[in-house]
């Protein structure tokens, strides 16, 4: 289900302004006007299978089949400007492998806003940008909770400047400068990236979405 929200003061924007185009998406079904889970592609270690994407039970699920690299990718079809995507999600229990939440527009490396999750019990979460054709900034930190066992709120929150990151609606990260301002699509995916070292799991393991949202800010 698509649930398009009435404009809210968020505390994540800034004084007397607030969100203007909104969606929630619960994921009843998968609503092809908005998300795309585009071509097979290679990514690190995988090969992105749009049929590795599913939805099921009220929740969006990023497959990897057991026993191979594969993984699974869902971005929005067209891009969004400045705003704030936020997704609840149990990670799959799939060592060596990451679940990523992110802004991106191509080419690699300029636009690009981050977080990559370990998809482990001992959790840990990495936050990036990429501009204007390098890394900008990054930061890698441990969860206080197994992330393979429970739904949790993961948050990307532009500012007039910067970035914003939030876990369970904590804010846990920021940067003011270094940070793309261009129009990116949003993305969700799981996959084995090169800097891991790639074991597969033996059985299928998926990340669950249970909703995702988007806020976007009319300044941005």
């Amino acid at each position: 289900m698509i649930i398009f929200l009435a404009a809210t003061g968020a505390h994540y924007f800034w004084p007397n302004e607030s969100p203007s185009m909104q969606f929630k998406d619960e994921f009843d079904s998968m609503d092809a006007a908005l998300w795309t889970a585009g071509k097979r592609h290679p990514l690190g270690r995988s090969v992105m299978d749009p049929a590795n994407v599913e939805v099921r039970g009220g929740e969006l699920r990023l497959r990897m089949p057991g026993g191979t690299l594969g993984g699974a990718e869902m971005k929005t079809v067209t891009p969004v400007g400045a705003g704030v995507f936020e997704a609840r999600m149990k990670l799959a229990d799939a060592p060596t492998s990451v679940t990523g939440l992110f802004l991106y527009a191509p080419p690699d490396l300029a636009h690009e806003i981050d977080i990559e999750l370990f998809n482990q019990p001992a959790g840990r979460i990495r936050f990036s940008t990429y501009a204007d054709g390098a890394l900008t900034h990054t930061s890698e930190q441990a969860l206080p909770f197994d992330p393979t066992a429970d739904f949790h709120l993961y948050g990307i929150a532009q500012t007039r400047t910067g970035v914003e990151f939030y876990v369970d609606d904590e804010l846990v990260q920021a940067w003011d400068d270094g940070v793309p301002r261009e129009r990116m699509n949003l993305y969700l995916n799981t996959w084995y990236p090169q800097w891991l070292a790639g074991t597969p799991a033996s059985t299928m393991r998926y990340t669950a979405v249970d909703f995702a949202t988007y806020r976007a800010n009319p300044a941005g």
